[in-house]
């Protein structure tokens, strides 16, 4: 597609036109549906805008690997937020169980996830212990150690992390907290009454457009 510089005499003709003016503006239309049907051979750097009066509302771009996507190159912003509840950890070392926030999203490849969890409180059991805190993925692998919170009996505490992830292949991930002590008595995580949540962002690209 070429880059426009009009000069005097130029001849209007109907392929100047397309490849000169329609392929070089930000054309709008109503739902992506839309778009696809309209736009049956889109080349790489065309830009849309997708008027739906929703959420799903605003600009994509043609990338190179063919898809229509947000600007590769910026920050998609909050894909997923954390649930509410309360729960208590088992209490048996290393055995652990989920307390609280999940979040379930929808990973493009070669892109950088902002994880974020704050936890406000959480109740120490009776017996000085650590209380360990775990974020995890749906199958119940560790993604990343949140906090080992060495603490006195029946201390009230609080829990705050933010991580970064790169190399997420394409696809759904849920990504949920988990706790446990090292003695057998259980810590409280009392998220549902003094908040908890878990934010789940895209942050910028980690590679080639996908």
């Amino acid at each position: 597609m070429p880059y426009t510089t009009s000069v005097a005499g130029t001849t209007i003709t109907a392929s100047w036109a397309n490849a000169n003016v329609r392929d070089q503006v930000v054309t709008p239309f109503s739902s992506t549906s839309a778009l696809a049907s309209a736009i049956t051979a889109p080349v790489v750097g065309m830009a849309t805008y997708i008027s739906s009066n929703d959420a799903n509302e605003g600009l994509l771009t043609r990338s190179s690997a063919g898809q229509w996507r947000l600007p590769w190159n910026m920050p998609w912003g909050r894909v997923g937020s954390g649930s509410f509840g309360t729960a208590t950890s088992s209490g048996v070392s290393s055995s652990f169980v989920d307390v609280g926030p999940t979040v379930s999203f929808t990973a493009v490849a070669n892109r950088r996830y902002k994880v974020s969890v704050a936890i406000a409180r959480i109740a120490a059991p009776a017996t000085a212990c650590v209380v360990t805190t775990l974020l995890v993925n749906g199958s119940g692998a560790a993604q990343q150690y949140l906090s080992f919170n060495s603490v006195a009996a029946n201390a009230l505490f609080s829990v705050s992390s933010v991580g970064e992830f790169t190399g997420i292949a394409a696809g759904a991930y849920t990504f949920k907290v988990q706790g446990t002590t090292d003695i057998a008595s259980a810590a409280v995580y009392q998220s549902g009454t003094y908040g908890s949540s878990m934010i789940v962002e895209d942050v910028g690209p980690a590679g080639a457009p996908t």
